[in-house]
């Protein structure tokens, strides 16, 4: 996986429809900081980009189908 940026990952995590990194971390059982950290301090796990892409394109589906 390449490398993401912080810039990076708290714009995918907006798009996707939460309002903060720290929500995020909430939804996946992380600790805030621990998403705070990636991509700065240690990598991005290698489940984030899958998992982040789907919910975007799943809240997308959702619009277009309202």
């Amino acid at each position: 996986m390449s490398k993401l940026t912080q810039k990076e990952i708290s714009s995918l995590v907006k798009r996707a429809g939460f309002k903060s990194k720290a929500e995020f971390s909430r939804f996946v059982g992380y600790k805030s900081d621990t998403v705070s950290k990636w991509g700065f301090v240690c990598e991005v796990p290698s489940w984030f980009l899958p998992l982040i892409t789907m919910i975007i394109e799943l809240r997308q589906e959702l619009k277009r189908k309202e």
